[in-house]
């Protein structure tokens, strides 16, 4: 998309991908005192990267962790989740749903979970806890992170990221750049 975007009058400045904006905003939180919600990963793993920020930000404030299950959650189940969310009093939400279940969980429940700043980071709790490791420097900076990650989960991430370029192809076909 960044590629793309600098043949616009507004490119984009720069790529800025979930698992760097976690250290930033967890940074900036810290220093202003904004307690985090941490929600989704597996069993334990946004449990470790929040007791991992913790260790890397003093201070910092968790407002809850929360790893539901691999499956539809049950109204009930999810109507008790965004309770919890709501009344822990989070000021930043982190969601680790996958894409694109989590920017769809978020538009579907921003609005009754209050929390002011909600962010969906993907795989970042794994960077972060230390379960998956990131590509080399040299392929992030030449935008080809995604292809790292396929060759290390390819069962996983295939069709999803055959969708993502199906997806993007067609919206870069039907907005050509002015």
């Amino acid at each position: 998309m960044v590629w793309w975007s600098r043949r616009t009058k507004t490119p984009l400045p720069e790529r800025v991908a979930g698992s760097e904006l976690i250290y930033a905003l967890t940074k900036w939180a810290t220093v202003r005192n904004y307690r985090i919600y941490f929600l989704g990963g597996a069993p334990g793993v946004a449990a470790s990267a929040a007791e991992k920020l913790q260790q890397r930000y003093p201070g910092l404030e968790i407002a809850g962790v929360e790893s539901p299950p691999f499956r539809q959650l049950t109204s009930a189940e999810e109507s008790d989740m965004i309770d919890r969310i709501r009344e822990s009093n989070a000021d930043i939400l982190y969601v680790a749903f996958g894409q694109p279940k989590g920017e769809l969980w978020l538009a579907k429940h921003v609005a009754s979970i209050g929390v002011p700043v909600c962010v969906q980071i993907g795989a970042s709790f794994d960077f972060v806890a230390g379960g998956v490791a990131r590509a080399p420097m040299w392929m992030q900076r030449w935008g080809l992170e995604w292809f790292y990650r396929l060759c290390q989960e390819p069962k996983r991430l295939t069709r999803r990221y055959w969708q993502n370029a199906c997806f993007l192809l067609k919206a870069l076909l039907t907005n050509p750049v002015q």
